[in-house]
């Protein structure tokens, strides 16, 4: 049976509810058997009908589930995987709030969405609805979605829900949390990562990592008359995240500069070595990645101009 049917079949007969990501295809054949096998069993061989059915044979299409309460989200491997992480995280975020916003984070509440609803709306509805607010918000793509029907979550559990199917999350633009912008996931790891982050710290939000400048302004280094604590860092090795950007005629020190702060590493350039080979940080460099490394990162800014890398603890070396 299509996709879309079983998934429809599987939420009247688990009486929970499924969110089928936007990159999922929903009318990919699978071989179920809804009304006789247990839940457990019915995701794996989700899993494995989804897999024989994805004929371009990319590994960014492998599909995953991951559970959020009572609601089954079907999307990529690495979404699934990440959502748990994200979703820990963003908790962590919102207990550092003053209460009266944080409450509105956790308000829990059913999520009902009519045929053909343009996830902007969606967003738009679950944030006027606990007193939040969006900045940005038509960034995100237009799209039509399918009706969905989810028991009772979190707010920021939907917020988080309803955004990773285009690689996004969001973020507090205001210092008390109740405006978020949407920011890339990307960009939400890696300054994760390279910065203890505080709501409000940034107006613009983190730099999109999708642009042709990276650079976006110094990376903010949080509030320091504000009176909320740290932020906990999201627990994502540095070799763990996958980066989707464009460089375009940008000088290469520059570059370096910018990402190794926001990587947290600290840059170190040899430039006698550098002088001594003839080899200029000053030219300018292009190129596009797409779920790559940091090693693959410094790797492309570095190579075109002929010099050389290697990170060493928590310093990006360069001659």
């Amino acid at each position: 049976m299509p996709l879309r049917d079983a998934v429809v079949r599987l939420v009247e007969s688990q009486k929970g509810g499924v969110l089928l990501d936007r990159r999922v295809d929903p009318g990919i054949l699978v071989d179920l058997d809804v009304e006789r096998e247990p839940l457990e069993s019915l995701l794996q061989r989700l899993v494995v009908s989804l897999e024989s059915g994805n004929v371009s044979n990319n590994d960014a299409l492998k599909p995953g589930v991951c559970f959020v309460g009572d609601t089954v989200y079907i999307g990529p491997e690495t979404a699934a995987r990440q959502l748990e992480s994200l979703l820990t995280f963003q908790r962590k975020r919102i207990e550092s709030l003053p209460e009266k916003t944080g409450k509105k984070y956790l308000r829990r509440t059913p999520l009902r969405l009519p045929m053909l609803t343009d996830p902007r709306d969606a967003l738009g509805r679950v944030a006027k609805s606990s007193g939040l607010s969006w900045e940005r918000l038509e960034t995100l793509p237009h799209d039509l979605w399918d009706r969905t029907d989810l028991p009772a979550l979190a707010v920021y559990e939907q917020l988080t829900l309803l955004l990773i199917g285009f690689d996004r999350t969001f973020d507090f633009v205001s210092k008390d949390g109740s405006r978020i912008a949407p920011v890339s996931l990307d960009a939400f790891a890696l300054e994760s990562v390279a910065t203890d982050r505080q709501p409000g710290s940034r107006d613009a939000g983190p730099a999109e990592t999708k642009s042709g400048d990276p650079s976006g302004g110094n990376p903010s280094k949080g509030n320091p008359s504000g009176t909320s604590k740290p932020e906990t860092r999201l627990p994502i090795p540095l070799e763990k995240i996958r980066f989707t950007l464009t460089i375009k005629d940008q000088p290469a020190r520059g570059l370096l500069e910018t990402l190794a702060d926001r990587a947290g590493l600290e840059l170190e350039i040899d430039e006698a070595a550098l002088e001594k080979r003839g080899v200029s940080l000053e030219q300018r460099i292009s190129f596009e990645l797409k779920n790559a490394t940091a090693a693959d990162l410094f790797r492309a800014t570095t190579k075109p101009v002929g010099a050389v890398f290697r990170i060493q603890g928590r310093k990006l070396i360069v001659k």
